[in-house]
């Protein structure tokens, strides 16, 4: 197998896993959750950059080994096996919106919240839509 031809295979999982995962990602609101957190209110997420990412910041794993992590200057990176696809992302009320640099990538926007110490992701526009649960790693 050509080199291009396993570089292209791998951009391929990666999209597909970056569509099925979903950082991306962060702090659901209750809708439907039936969870007794307490996800930040919109106010909060937009009172200043560091208190919207505040739990967000560092690297969650999900159970695949894909890694997302989230900075205080709202850029990160999805990790799948020794690749890091960068992004930028926003936060507004529970909303993550995932932007990756590379246009091969679907850009992802997530509903979210942190419970127990678990980043829940719920997916929605350019993902699979399923529900994902990562544990803090850093």
């Amino acid at each position: 197998m050509s080199k291009n031809t396993k570089i292209a295979i791998l951009i391929l999982l990666l999209a597909l896993i970056a569509v099925g995962v979903g950082v991306a990602f962060l702090v659901f609101g209750n809708e439907g959750s039936g969870s007794s957190g307490s996800p930040l209110s919109k106010r909060e997420t937009t009172a200043s950059s560091t208190s919207k990412i505040g739990q967000l910041a560092g690297t969650w794993r999900y159970k695949d080994g894909t890694k997302y992590s989230f900075k205080n200057d709202m850029t990160g990176g999805m990790t799948v096996e020794n690749y890091t696809y960068k992004y930028t992302f926003t936060l507004e009320g529970s909303s993550l919106k995932i932007d990756y640099e590379r246009p091969e990538v679907h850009d992802a926007e997530y509903t979210y919240e942190i419970v127990d110490g678990k980043l829940k992701l719920i997916g929605g526009e350019g993902t699979a839509k399923g529900e994902y649960e990562m544990e803090r790693v850093v």
